[in-house]
């Protein structure tokens, strides 16, 4: 799947119950980072990106250090999808 495709998917369907490399931007690498780190569901990193008010350079922060997500491609992809997500559904 193409990282638009994983996009649009990502952002056109409630969270539930989406692993956290169901994240645009969230290999099986960043994943498992943040799996170990107690970050196994989109879910958890959604509700960081709203304990950090949609703040980017706070997300950032918080991807490097719970994720080791260094790639600032990665992070891009991962926080666009979530506040595109937050203002489709919230």
């Amino acid at each position: 799947m193409s990282a638009t495709q994983k996009r649009l998917r990502f952002i056109s369907e409630p969270m539930t119950s989406k692993l956290v490399t169901e994240l645009p931007g969230i290999g099986q690498v960043y994943g498992n980072r943040l799996s170990k780190n107690g970050y196994p569901m989109a879910r958890d990193v959604f509700a960081q990106y709203l304990f950090l008010r949609g703040d980017e350079a706070a997300f950032r922060n918080f991807m490097d250090t719970n994720g080791g997500v260094t790639d600032p491609r990665s992070v891009t992809d991962c926080y666009e999808a979530l506040k595109d997500w937050s203002q489709h559904f919230l």
